[in-house]
């Protein structure tokens, strides 16, 4: 037998219904309302009707007059003609009233013809013409499903069916109604029993896979439909439908060929091709995903939808490119982007991912063009749009814009977020002012201790793992990870009063609780403080010990999906907690199988469940937004366009509107609900959005997120909308409670390390950190890491977070190629010659031909060089593009170049003008190539130790002499995995003296009057280089060792020098530092120079970036030289109050030194003038010093250092002035 078809009461069939019924009699009882024709408008000239009489008895002699009129309107309708069919239909009614087929007919012309009213209203007299007779009850049922009135149909099929119970197409129809009232198993019931009266109906068949799709039965949902395509095979819909339940049962394979054979038929089919991409991407299947997804887009007539889908191509690519990097380059992926808003200009999300996605590779310009685009053309209350700018500001370090729009950013939105007290820390880092950042921690996690919920929202739900919605299986895994993290499960309900507030009400930003203590504990703790940098009070009060977090979390769901319900539904109920559920209260125009009804809804909410809340009414609507027809996802924060009076509704209108969407929608929902009403009111904004992100085309005349949240809290208690975090803290808006959408990919670990990465405390803590490395404070960095592990933060994100400490303090590679060795210059040669360190003062740097670029001269400095390598900015921590392999072997970057010039006078003896520059890039991640030259002048002023025992004791004649000193090398430096940096040097040293024999006249210069003929320096090229190696074996101790090969600083004569050295920096804590260096110089000549230094640090007011430190130093040599510096010994005991200002991108340090120096005359050669040689007593001695760095722009770094120390013959004095440009 024949399959076949049946579709509701079609026009095709009116006249064979009318045949059909015609001649059945009917009752005329009395009826209430007036007969409906009798005023009408159409009227039938009395010829048309004569012809239609006529023409009907030339067939049949016996018809009477008023079939005859109906015979004619059925025919005129069935070839839609129905304006002429009207006519005819109301005179036969008029002439005969119980001619049923009549009714059915004049009923539908008048639908067609725009007539509704008048078809309610014939029907509603026919049915009181003919109370007895099914017929009306069914026309009935069928204007209440067009007006969605679907109980009335109900009603209205019941009453048809007393009258009729076994007519099949009746209860058909009464089936297919019963899933709109959420009756689905009744009308699966009724379903199974037609087919079993009538195997070959298709159509049934057909509503039953849907039935049992939509309840989550594939399986045998599949079965019907491989029968249906076996029964008519070739059809492209029913083979598509098909290939999508074998996907969702797992047979990828068998789903792939169908479509294949779907584009056979219909090449260009859309569907095809699309569920072929999602295939690939499901099946992880790589560059075949994106390949097809390519082909899709090629085939896209609509560029709406093309553009769409070019937003998923660059999706996919981004996240194939996190799984192998570099797969598809970033041009390719913003190339994507670019090309969907040309094809679709007015989607801002897409416009606002465009700018997102260029920030992420660097193009800040661009970035900044697209963002202010947004906010002056589309929504000027864009918070994306807002934030993006004010990462650019951090940037570029336009601090004053960048506090506006963080104020304009909250203030316009939700002003009582505890969220803005992050970005404000982030901010004022940014400017260096790291304590006050860190009260502003105090205030967020203050905050968060008081109360912080975290909220999920989900959608639909599968049971499927591999389709590209969450399966109950991740829902429950979510949860219950969630669970073993010490999370505790919460009704949405029950938010405020975890929070800590009453509905509506607002709090203050809270303050840390601490206890008042006494003057004179508080003295000792500043003292105890100064010393081991811990301290038990603060601000005069007792700091109780750290809040731990609330974990509490709440699972939520939006448009009211049965699958959603069934599924999720067990979950609840073993976990003991309802979960939120809001449904959208307009009924659809047209049915929708997947949501459920609201019996359903009453019955769940009943179980305990489940909690039902407001999706709005009618907000989630594509409306027209301008006359050409251009349509609006987001109604609620924009006008619509009035088709009927053509033109945008007024500010009234929207205002009224918006209103109605509110009170509508809770009207509607406690009328459907009963007594399952939630206790509290809840509604989710349509989206998640109130104007925060959308397109809204009020903005440039109000803030209608202010409004729409105001009537909101009218009407309900809580609100909710979307955001990345997913938290709610003690202090925020109960009208805007975040939620965090799980990707369908998720699985608990995933949902666990969000939860954890994005609670405002552990932000708060995390945070902490980076600022720690930012202030060069290791142990507040382990501080709070024990505090995040004592709070269950995860061990994966601990040891993420040790292996970033130790990154920054053992200058391990990071996961941007960072220069290898430090830009600043700010070491200068000095006058002790090459390599070796003229003790002049505390701060004079250990010099050499290879120097330690991260071990500065000051004990504190390292705060301004780990200022300028921090990661805290969002952007450096986010996904950063990078092409191709991201450790290749070669991968050329960071090029610099950079310059400076100096002058000192280090001892009695010498000056030195020192002028060069540098310049190198980094080979890979890991490797860094530089090169370097520079030339010394230096005038050298010697008196000879010969005059002191010649025969005018009074001669001291002093000579001087210049030379040039001429200096190049290439240096290759190399970071191992561990952090430990090694360097080494190459290249040639010349002396080039300025002077010649005559100069020499009657002078010895050696060390006896009996040596031989002086050697003057000459300007042959000498072999200089250095070697080097830096490694930190705990966080708070930093080692330094090196080798160095160069000429001896001296105008006179060209000596070579040997020279190895050791520094090691020590933090016992991070207000106390200790440095020891100790070098040793082996010259040419057999002559040997030793220096060893102590130095300790305390910050005695760190609010205030005061310093006061200790130096000891002693140098000494072992014989004496005409020729270069060579002190008998020199001990210098000062101390140093230091200022210091130190943040990314600035440093400012001014030293205040004073103490005592001694130092002892060497024996003269001659043992018969040893009365001639003595030492010196403790001196006074007194100087100053200070740096200056600042980086200008991104890439230009300029550093300014000087210095004055008066000793007890001569005064000292080094300055120095130099760049770095980055590109």
């Amino acid at each position: 037998m024949r399959p076949t078809f049946r579709f509701g009461v079609a026009m095709a069939g009116v006249a064979l219904t009318a045949l059909a019924l015609s001649a059945q009699p009917a009752a005329k009882p009395p009826v209430k309302s007036a007969f409906p024709l009798a005023e009408s408008d159409s009227k039938l000239d009395r010829e048309a009707m004569e012809q239609a009489i006529a023409e009907a008895r030339a067939t049949d002699v016996a018809t009477t007059a008023p079939a005859a009129l109906m015979y004619r309107g059925l025919l005129l309708s069935q070839e839609e003609k129905y304006d002429e069919s009207i006519p005819f239909l109301e005179e036969a009614l008029r002439q005969d009233p119980s001619l049923q087929a009549g009714w059915e007919a004049l009923g539908w012309a008048y639908i067609r013809t725009e007539q509704k009213e008048k078809a309610w209203r014939l029907w509603e007299y026919f049915q009181q013409l003919m109370p007895d007779e099914w017929m009306p009850y069914n026309l009935l049922a069928q204007a209440a499903i067009m007006q969605q009135n679907w109980r009335a149909a109900d009603a209205h099929f019941k009453n048809a069916l007393k009258r009729k119970p076994d007519l099949f197409d009746l209860r058909f129809w009464y089936a297919q109604n019963l899933l709109r009232i959420g009756e689905p198993g009744e009308a699966e019931q009724i379903f199974r029993e037609l087919i079993k009266q009538e195997p070959d109906r298709l159509d049934i068949q057909i509503n039953l896979a849907n039935l049992l799709t939509h309840k989550l039965e594939y399986d045998e949902a599949v079965e019907f439909l491989r029968h249906i395509n076996e029964e008519l095979p070739g059809n492209p819909g029913f083979m598509m439908d098909q290939a999508v339940l074998e996907l969702r049962i797992g047979e990828l394979k068998r789903a792939d060929q169908l479509c294949l054979d779907v584009q056979a038929i219909e090449p260009d089919n859309l569907r095809a091709m699309t569920l072929r991409a999602d295939i690939a991407e499901i099946g992880n299947l790589g560059d075949l995903s994106v390949d097809r997804l390519q082909k899709v887009i090629d085939n896209t007539p609509d560029p709406v939808q093309r553009g769409k889908l070019r937003v998923r191509m660059a999706n996919r690519c981004h996240v194939l490119n996190q799984r192998k990097p570099g797969l598809f380059s970033t041009r390719f992926i913003l190339d994507q982007i670019r090309q969907s808003i040309d094809e679709n200009p007015e989607d801002l999300a897409v416009r606002t991912l465009y700018a997102e996605r260029l920030f992420q590779a660097r193009r800040f310009e661009e970035c900044k063009t697209w963002a202010i685009q947004v906010l002056e053309k589309f929504n000027r209350h864009n918070t994306r749009a807002k934030g993006l700018l004010f990462e650019l500001a951090l940037v570029e370090r336009r601090f004053e814009d960048a506090e506006q729009i963080l104020h304009d950013r909250f203030s316009n939105f939700d002003p009582t977020d505890p969220m803005r007290h992050y970005y404000e820390a982030r901010l004022l880092v940014a400017q260096g002012a790291y304590r006050e950042a860190l009260k502003r921690l105090d205030k967020m996690e203050a905050a968060a201790a008081q109360g912080a919920v975290f909220t999920l929202l989900y959608h639909d739900l599968t049971e499927s793992d591999w389709m590209p919605v969450t399966s109950v299986r991740r829902l429950h895994e979510h949860l219950s990870a969630l669970k073993r993290e010490g999370f505790v499960l919460i009704s949405p309900t029950d938010i405020p009063s975890v929070i800590g507030l009453a509905p509506g009400e607002r709090r203050e930003d809270p303050e840390p609780e601490e206890e008042a203590v006494p003057w004179t504990a508080r003295f000792i703790d500043h003292v105890r403080y100064g010393i081991t940098g811990e301290r038990k009070f603060k601000s005069g009060k007792k700091l109780r010990e750290p809040a731990r977090p609330m974990k509490v979390v709440a699972v939520t769901f939006d448009d009211a999906l049965r699958a959603a319900f069934a599924l999720g539904a067990p979950v609840a109920e073993e976990f003991g907690v309802p979960f939120g559920m809001f449904a959208i209260t307009k009924p659809n125009e047209e049915y929708v199988p997947s949501v459920a009804g609201w019996n359903e809804m009453r019955e769940y909410a009943a179980s305990g469940n489940w909690v039902i809340g407001s999706h709005l009414y009618g907000a989630h609507y594509d409306q027209a937004v301008d006359k050409e027809g251009k349509t609006m996802r987001m109604s609620l924060p924009n006008r619509v366009w009035l088709t009927e009076k053509g033109r945008l509704e007024s500010m009234n209108e929207w205002d009224r509107r918006m209103r109605n969407e509110f009170r509508q929608s809770k009207k509607i929902l406690q009328a459907e609900m009963g007594e399952e009403t939630s206790p509290v009111g809840l509604v989710a904004y349509p989206y998640g959005d109130i104007g925060q992100e959308s397109s809204c085309n009020l903005s440039l005349l109000k803030n209608p997120m202010q409004s729409i949240v105001s009537e909101a809290g009218r009407h309900y208690q809580v609100g909710f909308i979307q955001g990345m975090s997913g938290y709610t803290t003690a202090g925020d808006n109960l009208m805007l409670i975040r939620r965090h959408e799980p990707d369908w990919t998720d699985e608990g670990a995933d949902v666990v390390r969000h939860a954890y990465e994005y609670h405002p405390l552990f932000m708060a803590r995390r945070t902490r950190v980076e600022i720690a490395y930012l202030m060069n404070k290791p142990h507040l960095a382990e501080e709070m890491l024990d505090l995040l592990k004592r709070d269950g933060y995860p061990e994966e994100l601990c040891r993420k977070i040790t292996v970033e400490t130790r990154a920054h303090f053992r200058n391990r590679p990071q996961r941007d190629v960072q220069p290898l060795v430090a830009s600043s210059m700010v070491a200068v040669e000095s006058a002790a010659g090459g390599g070796q360190t003229a003790p002049t003062h505390a701060a004079q740097t250990m010099q050499g031909g290879a120097r330690d670029p991260d071990a500065p001269i000051d004990p504190t400095a390292r705060e301004a060089v780990a200022g300028r390598t921090s990661d805290l900015t969002e952007y450096e921590r986010v996904n950063e593009y990078q092409e191709g392999n991201p450790d290749p072997w070669l991968y050329l970057s960071r090029p610099f170049i950079g310059g400076e010039v100096s002058h000192s006078k280090a001892n009695d003896q010498f000056e030195i003008l020192r002028y060069g520059g540098r310049g190198g890039l980094n080979l890979n991640r890991n490797l860094q190539l530089s090169a370097e030259y520079f030339e010394s002048r230096i005038e050298q002023r010697i008196r000879p130790r010969w005059n002191a025992v010649a025969y005018d004791p009074d001669d001291m004649t002093s000579y001087l002499f210049k030379a040039l000193k001429r200096e190049a090398r290439g240096r290759l430096s190399y970071r191992t995995a561990s952090g430990a940096t090694l360097s080494g040097s190459l290249g040639v040293a010349s002396l080039d003296p300025d002077y010649d024999d005559d100069d020499m006249f009657g002078v010895d210069m050696e060390d006896s009057p009996d040596s031989d003929e002086f050697d003057m320096a000459d300007d042959e090229n000498e072999l200089v280089g250095d070697f080097a190696a830096q490694w930190a074996p705990r966080d708070d101790l930093t080692l330094f060792v090196y080798y160095a090969r160069d000429l001896v600083t001296s105008s006179v004569k060209a000596l070579t020098s040997d020279s190895v050295g050791a520094v090691a920096r020590w933090k016992p804590s991070d207000t106390w530092i200790v440095n020891l260096r100790s070098q040793y110089w082996s010259y040419e000549d057999d002559n040997a120079l030793f220096y060893i230094q102590g130095e300790s640090f305390w910050e005695v007011m760190p609010d205030l970036g005061v310093w006061y430190g200790l130096d000891l130093s002693t140098v000494s040599s072992s014989d004496a030289s005409d020729f270069y510096w060579t002190p008998y010994w020199d001990q210098r005991l000062l101390g140093v109050l230091r200022y210091l200002q130190a943040w990314q991108g600035y440093t400012f340090r001014f030293d205040l030194i004073g103490g005592l120096q001694r130092e002892g005359e060497r024996p003269l050669r001659r043992t018969d003038d040893e009365g001639l040689s003595g030492k010196t007593d403790w001196e006074l001695v007194w100087g100053a010093s200070s740096t200056y760095n600042k980086r200008l722009g991104n890439y230009f770094d300029l550093f300014i250092d000087g210095s004055v120390m008066a000793l007890r013959e001569y005064i000292d004095h080094r300055f120095l002035i130099g760049f770095n440009l980055g590109f």
